[in-house]
């Protein structure tokens, strides 16, 4: 969407500054829930990865839950996502085996 604007001479501070906000809020959740979340050893499921809850497409690119589960790994916490079949086909085919996966 912004490489669509600047084509056409459009400012796009606000689609930067969301970006940048959402990019932010990953990171400060990711270290709420390791700070007071996490029990030893460190590990954390995630349900439900895709973009739109309840969605039957497997629509992952833009998946706040998978930016905290990549945030998490960094701070050395094993994150297991469990989700359908489906989905968790999809994120091994993003992701590899970054993610333990458990099949709903």
């Amino acid at each position: 969407m912004r490489i669509v604007l600047e084509k056409r001479g459009i400012c796009s501070d606000i689609l930067k500054a969301t970006k940048k906000y959402n990019e932010e809020h990953v990171k400060i959740q990711a270290k709420q829930i390791f700070l007071n979340e996490i029990t030893t050893p460190r590990e954390y499921t995630i349900e439900d990865i895709c973009y739109k809850d309840n969605s039957v497409v497997p629509i992952i690119e833009e998946s706040a839950k998978l930016k905290i589960g990549m945030e998490l790994l960094k701070m050395g916490v094993k994150v297991t996502i469990k989700d359908v079949p489906h989905m968790i086909t999809e994120v091994r085919k993003e992701y590899g085996c970054l993610f333990e996966y458990i099949e709903k």
